[in-house]
């Protein structure tokens, strides 16, 4: 009897040790304090009043950090704060320039198609009846004609030309440098105008017929109207 007691106490007592074990490994896996957990929370005690007179306040200890503020030429304000970032100051008297419009598109414009006229709307073209082109002048016979005196014609001493007059008693070089090359020439029998020039200025003006004896102007008919 007594040894089957003694053993029953053994085992109690290693059961009391293997939960107190097993409480303190918890304990010390979530971080818990043993007398507390066991005993419960205690009050705080107050702090002593010296251990409030030793701590000294962080921020009697700590000086203020003085930033260094300096100002650029062009008026900016730059220091560095207790975290070492650069700040800058513009002052209230800078203007920042004004940024310049944004340049208006205009809207495009849509073209319409433009519509075929309908079959009553349609411009019928009006018929030109074709002319005949008036012959062309025979200049060669009027140059004739009028070196034998055979024509209506006015008899002149001069011949008004883009360059000048040409005048009687001039020369074959001074007529050609006044009224350039002439449109026709022919050759007769007669004595007054044995070589004749004939000029045309145009539908609207007189041709004109300038004669030369020997190496001279002669004289100088008016024609018919030219061509």
């Amino acid at each position: 009897m007594r040894q089957k007691r003694r053993s029953e106490a053994i085992d109690h007592a290693i059961g009391i040790l293997m939960s107190v074990v097993i409480v303190v490994a918890a304990a010390q896996i979530m971080e818990v304090d043993l007398t507390t957990f066991i005993f419960g929370a205690g009050k705080e005690s107050a702090p002593s009043s010296q251990q409030i007179a030793s701590m000294p306040s962080q921020k009697a200890s700590t000086p203020a950090s003085q930033a260094e503020t300096q100002t650029d030429p062009s008026g900016y304000q730059r220091y560095t704060d207790n975290n070492g970032n650069e700040v800058v100051v513009v002052p209230a008297r800078y203007e920042a320039p004004r940024a310049e419009p944004a340049p208006i598109q205009a809207a495009p414009q849509q073209v319409l198609p433009q519509r075929s006229p309908l079959p009553s709307q349609q411009v019928i073209p009006a018929t030109v009846t074709p002319t005949k082109a008036a012959p062309p002048i025979n200049l060669a016979l009027v140059a004739m004609n009028a070196a034998n005196g055979n024509t209506r014609m006015n008899v002149f001493e001069s011949c008004r030309c883009s360059n000048g007059i040409a005048t009687k008693g001039d020369s074959r070089e001074e007529v050609l440098e006044k009224c350039a090359q002439p449109a026709s020439h022919q050759y007769s029998n007669r004595r007054d105008c044995d070589e004749i020039w004939l000029y045309n200025f145009g539908a609207n003006e007189f041709m004109q017929g300038v004669c030369f004896s020997g190496d001279r102007v002669s004289k100088v008919l008016s024609l018919d109207y030219g061509y």
